[in-house]
């Protein structure tokens, strides 16, 4: 599992052969999945800069018919799953990605990820 920066890292990883399933968090994907695990991906759609990743992602993971869920939550965006603990630290962050934190979208990863997990570990 992997967020921001990480979330790319769970995708590499994905592909290692180490891993039973990879869980990335609004991460920029490698160019190729060859042999990746399942994959379950999380963005919000304010997420400016990452959102022309997500269909690139999906064609990639249906190429190599690899299990995935790709969800796009709507109005929100970077680090929707983040809670920040400083107000001036959110605010500097709230542009271009929209970083903010969001409850529901928040909740629903977090039960999209469990369950898909649950299938595939």
């Amino acid at each position: 599992m992997g967020f921001c920066l990480g979330g790319g890292y769970a995708l590499l990883l994905s592909k290692t052969g180490l891993f039973k399933a990879a869980a990335d968090f609004y991460g920029k994907p490698p160019k190729t999945l060859d042999g990746a695990c399942p994959i379950i991906a999380s963005y919000g759609d304010r997420d400016a800069p990452m959102m022309p990743n997500v269909p690139k992602l999906e064609a990639e993971l249906a190429r190599l018919a690899i299990p995935h869920d790709v969800k796009v939550y709507p109005g929100v965006g970077h680090g929707f799953m983040n809670e920040q603990p400083n107000k001036t630290f959110r605010l500097l962050l709230k542009y271009p990605a929209r970083v903010e934190y969001d409850a529901a979208a928040a909740d629903d990863a977090m039960k999209r990820m469990l369950a898909f997990l649950a299938a595939h570990v």
